[in-house]
């Protein structure tokens, strides 16, 4: 069934699979320091075929801070646009500091 963009957005989501793309890279400086940053663009599919994926929404991220063993400080900023429709767009900061501790405290996810 092709892709018809001129209907609201949750009638896609009835009728197509969603799926992501994610790219994220993040740099350690001077053994504590770290910055970093991500995109991921949501599409929904036609047909499972390839070339048949049309973008809806993109999540942007950026990230920086200071880790010492399992304490980390740190700032965040994401924001969120539609591609196509209209819809809400979003964005946030975030000031944190996280204490990791066990056998995964060297995972760090957002």
């Amino acid at each position: 069934m092709p892709i018809n963009t001129a209907v609201p957005e949750y009638q896609l989501f009835a009728t197509h699979p969603e799926t992501y793309a994610l790219m994220e890279v993040e740099a350690t400086l001077f053994a504590h320091a770290f910055i970093g940053g991500s995109m991921r663009s949501y599409q929904f599919i036609e047909d499972y075929r390839i070339g048949g994926f049309y973008p809806h929404r993109m999540e942007y991220s950026f990230w920086a801070g200071l880790r010492w063993g399992p304490v980390e400080v740190g700032f965040l900023h994401m924001c969120s646009h539609r591609v196509m429709g209209s819809g809400m767009n979003m964005a946030y900061e975030q000031v944190y500091l996280r204490l990791e501790f066990g056998q995964n405290s060297k995972t760090h996810s957002r």
